[in-house]
């Protein structure tokens, strides 16, 4: 759940620095995400279905009750980490 709000957080970051912001709603944590990714203007790969996946997983954990899997925990982790690398460069930061 943190590595999504971390991924979250970054596209946030990157969105206001286009000045673009997504409101709240249905659909919103997706839509922050593929906004963010279209602002980075470069080749992210799959980086958005490993985010997506790690999206998925945080709903599972969240509203399901279920376990999520060391596999997929580290897949977010990993995709996690690239986009704030990604929002780091992109702002100028560090």
């Amino acid at each position: 759940m943190l590595l999504h709000n971390a991924s979250i957080s970054a596209a946030d970051a990157i969105l206001r620095a286009s000045g673009l912001r997504v409101t709240s709603g249905d659909g919103a944590h997706q839509l922050r995400l593929e906004t963010a990714i279209e602002q980075l203007g470069r080749e992210t790969g799959d980086l958005m279905e490993r985010l997506d996946a790690s999206r998925w997983a945080r709903n599972e954990a969240s509203y399901s009750a279920m376990l999520v899997a060391q596999a997929s925990v580290d897949e977010a982790r990993e995709a996690t980490a690239e986009l704030v690398e990604m929002a780091r460069e992109y702002l100028g930061v560090g």
